[in-house]
């Protein structure tokens, strides 16, 4: 654009705007004979050009420059139309598909809202269907957390049962051992019990 709206004298050429976006104020200065690029905090005159990309479109907007001179530059060559226009929504919209007949692109808003989405067998808006579908993934993802933790309990119950297995293994095995010193002691006792009973029974005769 700078090439169309060069002077032909060979003279120098520049912008300078004022802009305000998420919330500040700036000051663009443009010097295109110099292919110069500026921008300052109108409150205090300081350059802060390096804060910013020089495409400023693609900076604030997020847009590449061929689409924002697309859907989001109106020229000065066709404000006339648009200050005729007894519709400018439809002004803009053929504007954004780049015909010059205002309905082409209502008729496609149109189509676009007659759409219906198949859900459930019954034929629904792609809002509808998005705002169910979005809920039965929710619903899905709840029941998924409730079976996690389920499982989680589960396994923590499983542990807990193993370890009571061992405990059980250990304590049977332990009253095993006192059973196996009870009879050994038992068995002594009635030995000792024996060999007394035999020593003493030549003077009972």
């Amino acid at each position: 654009m700078r090439d169309v709206y060069k002077p032909w004298t060979g003279e120098s050429y520049s912008l300078e705007m004022m802009l305000e976006a998420g919330g500040r104020r700036y000051s663009v200065e443009r010097d295109f004979a110099r292919d110069s690029f500026v921008i300052r905090n109108p409150d205090t005159n300081r350059d802060i050009s390096g804060d910013f990309d020089t495409d400023l479109s693609a900076h604030f907007l997020k847009l590449p420059r061929d689409d924002f001179r697309r859907v989001a530059l109106i020229s000065g060559k066709e404000v006339q139309s648009f200050s005729s226009s007894t519709n400018i929504a439809s002004r803009l919209s053929a504007l954004v598909e780049g015909s010059q007949d205002d309905t082409g692109a209502q008729e496609a808003v149109a189509s676009l809202r007659a759409v219906r989405y198949v859900l459930g067998g019954k034929p629904v808006q792609p809002e509808t269907a998005l705002t169910r579908l979005t809920k039965q993934i929710e619903d899905k993802n709840r029941g998924l957390a409730e079976l996690d933790a389920a499982l989680e309990s589960a396994s923590d119950e499983a542990e807990a049962l193993a370890e009571a297995q061992a405990s059980h293994e250990e304590l049977s095995e332990a009253l095993r051992r006192l059973d196996r010193d009870h009879l050994a002691s038992s068995l002594a006792e009635v030995r000792e019990q024996i060999r007394s009973a035999q020593s003493n029974a030549p003077g009972c005769l």
